[in-house]
């Protein structure tokens, strides 16, 4: 964008003013009018109007494009009335979407400029070329000529060519209706590349026209003339080309009768000509259009005129048909009207297509917006399905989930029962659509399922397209007509599937980062909780040598020091959002409950073992049981540990005893106190993280004695059925 550029606002209100400000902080020279009056004398490289002034703005804009502010959903109007472009001014943020347009706008005009800039060189070389070539222009439905090279002067005898009209020059007698077609043709951006005869000073010749069109207005370009006169059977070559031409020529007199009807009619339309020659041809054109095309008829002067009209085919149906018609009332061999008539159905139907879906493509950036902002992955899941239907139209849809090895159906049109689809299949199945997708992330339509192997869950689906939903799963349509799924469905699947994966993405980054935020506020308490006992058999142990110049309860020190340096390092890591559980092995937990039994300050209490093997992290399980110890000798007390250092592991009088034995089934292992139990008002609370019944202790260690056994894929349980003291159940059986 070239900064500085004029752009005039045209209108008023706050979409206006939203707009002048947000081009002028885009850089742009702005300027304001109330209504579209200023723009026929303003200097303004772009014009932005509000929907009420759009239409006076585009009439007054000649070649300054015309961007409309729009207030409705459908710029179908506005856009028909000239304007070049539409932005709704009634959605979130537009001013963002208006500058990006405007500068587009501006780049294209740029770029025209430097296509008008290449066409003066290739006008400059144009007389160069060794064949016979004009440069031409047309002015008021005719091609004059703007320059010519010296071969054109030399092979048709005319010294001076520039301003003159181009048929004036070649076209001999006979040949004016044939050259006005062509014009015709040219004007409206055809390129010529056929047998024409025209006249030179040695009589009339034939040339190979070749035109090359010019991106101007008016119509400009060069054409080309090969002379292949002496070509052998040019009439015969001639003739062969109207007859496999696919345009119709007819000539039909002034009540529309038809005189003569060309070959190609049969191909268009399945009438032999024969079946056509004096018929009135208003009587073929559909009602609807009927009077239409009989006023422009009446409008055919010198100058030919584009008529469309529906005509019916010979199976019944009823075509489009384009029809370049002509005045030949002056030329005796014709004496009426003179028709070059094409079939534009698929023209048609391809614009009324592009309509459809530029209304889709509008309808799916708002719908977007639902479906980005869902604060679930069920929401995004209906949010889908649903624009599926009401956007898409589509009858049938479903959405699969991808939960493990497995696709589970999570959203399914209201309308579809629950036989008419699979609950879930395997990811790995081969027969399965779904399956193969979401495996190959790669979209699928297939036209009829009869042709296939596939088992439909309904055998009434004919057709069906499958869209991969990146990791997440797969969006699925069915249709009982084969073929119901083009390339535009396709497209619109695929840009919806787009949206609901960046929703999905989005809410996973917000899972993690809440996972992230817990992590790290848990960090702190983690650090001072599990790293007090072995700081504290430090210090004790270094006291000790220091009393009593034991050095050897350095070991003991240092011991608790590197188990510190483990407790950090991984705690660390974790709090960075690593696993837990790294690489597992067979743990004797008996040893292991013995091991950290020692690093704990247990007085009076005893500790039993039973041996039991299990598959996990030695140093994550070491943790869970110093975890289950601690809480055991700290909370089976009738008083906590700190109240006197004699009576910390006793109850009553009596020391706590704690075991550590598989449990009765095998699955797992218990650790278990004989002491007062937990309370019944604090059962449900135990694993909080913060939550303790002591004065002394942090409330975490039950929270990551949990946190492990969840990362190992265990579970970690209060037994509610135990009346004896305290029993937590770790049961093993769980897959990691």
């Amino acid at each position: 964008m070239a900064r500085g550029s004029r752009v005039a606002v045209v209108g008023h209100g706050p979409a206006a003013e939203r707009s002048a400000r947000a081009l002028a902080d885009a850089g742009f020279d702005v300027e304001t009018a109330d209504t579209a009056a200023p723009t026929r004398s303003h200097t303004a490289d772009c014009i932005v109007a509000t929907d009420a002034n759009a239409r006076a703005a585009a009439d007054a804009a000649g070649d300054t494009p015309v961007l409309a502010l729009a207030a409705d959903d459908d710029p179908t109007d506005l856009l028909d009335a000239g304007v070049h472009d539409v932005v709704r001014a009634n959605e979130s943020g537009f001013e963002t979407l208006l500058v990006a347009r405007v500068e587009h706008v501006l780049d294209r005009r740029a770029a025209e400029r430097r296509a008008t800039s290449e066409h003066e060189r290739l006008e400059a070389l144009f007389g160069q070329f060794p064949e016979p070539t004009i440069a031409y222009e047309f002015d008021d439905g005719d091609p004059v000529v703007t320059d010519a090279n010296a071969a054109f002067t030399e092979a048709f005898g005319h010294d001076d060519p520039a301003g003159r009209r181009v048929d004036d020059l070649v076209v001999g007698d006979g040949k004016q209706v044939e050259a006005a077609v062509l014009n015709d043709k040219v004007a409206r951006g055809h390129t010529l590349d056929r047998e024409v005869v025209r006249a030179t000073p040695d009589g009339d010749r034939v040339f190979w026209l070749r035109n090359i069109p010019l991106d101007a207005t008016p119509p400009a370009g060069f054409a080309v003339y090969t002379d292949v006169t002496e070509r052998l059977r040019e009439r015969e070559r001639a003739q062969a080309f109207l007859n496999s031409s696919r345009d119709i020529v007819a000539i039909a007199d002034y009540d529309t009768t038809y005189t003569y009807v060309s070959a190609a009619v049969e191909h268009v339309f399945g009438y032999r000509p024969s079946d056509l020659v004096g018929e009135r041809a208003l009587e073929r054109i559909h009602e609807a259009d009927r009077e239409r095309v009989r006023q422009q008829l009446d409008s055919v002067g010198d100058h030919p005129v584009t008529i469309e009209f529906r005509g019916r085919h010979a199976d019944g149906d009823w075509r489009w048909i384009e029809a370049v018609v002509t005045d030949q009332r002056d030329n005796p061999l014709i004496d009426g009207y003179l028709v070059n008539a094409r079939d534009v159905t698929d023209r048609k139907r391809r614009e009324r297509e592009h309509r459809r879906q530029a209304r889709i493509i509008a309808t799916l950036h708002s719908v977007a917006v639902d479906i980005e902002t869902a604060g679930s992955p069920d929401a995004v899941y209906q949010s889908l399905v649903d624009a599926a239907e009401g956007v898409l139209d589509y009858q049938i849809c479903i959405v699969d989930e991808r939960d493990g090895d497995r696709l589970v159906v999570v959203a399914a049109s209201d309308d579809t029962p629950d036989e008419h689809y699979y609950n879930y299949v395997s990811v790995d199945a081969e027969d399965n659509l779904a399956a193969k997708v979401a495996r190959t992330r790669e979209t699928v339509v297939v036209d009829d399922l009869h042709e296939t192997s596939i088992d439909p869950a309904n055998a009434a689906y004919r057709s069906i397209i499958t869209v991969p939903l990146a990791d997440y799963g797969v969006l699925q349509a069915a249709a009982d007509e084969p073929d119901a799924f083009d390339d535009a469905d396709r497209e619109f699947t695929e840009i919806l599937a787009s949206h609901a994966v960046a929703a999905l993405d989005r809410l996973d980054r917000e899972r993690e980062l809440e996972r992230q935020t817990d992590r790290l506020e848990k960090f702190a308490s983690v650090v001072s909780h599990d790293l007090r006992t072995p700081l504290q058999v430090a210090v004790g142990a270094i006291e000790l040598a220091r009393e009593t110049g034991d050095l050897d309860r350095l070991d003991t020190a240092d011991d608790a020091l590197d188990r510190i340096d483990r407790l950090a390092s991984d705690l660390l890591a974790w709090a960075r959002g690593a696993s837990l559980v790294e690489d597992t092995e067979p743990v004797n937990v008996a040893a292991a409950a013995t091991d950290c039994w020692r690093d704990l300050d247990t007085e009076n209490a005893t500790l039993d073992v039973t041996d039991a093997v299990v598959d996990a992290d030695p140093d994550r399980v070491r943790q869970l049981l110093s975890n289950l110890l601690r809480n055991a000798v700290e909370h089976g007390a009738t008083d906590p540990p700190s109240h006197a250092r004699e009576d910390a592991a006793e109850h009553d009088g009596a020391s706590v005893h704690v075991t550590v034995a598989p449990t009765e089934d095998g699955t797992g292992f218990a650790v278990t106190d004989d002491g007062p139990g937990v309370p019944d008002g604090e059962r449900d609370a135990v694993f909080d993280a913060g939550h303790t019944t002591s004065t002394t202790g942090s409330g975490f260690g039950l929270d990551i004695a949990r946190d492990i056994a969840d990362a190992h894929g265990w579970t970690l349980t209060l037994d509610d059925d135990y009346t004896d003291g305290a029993r937590f159940v770790v049961d093993c059986t769980t897959d990691r």
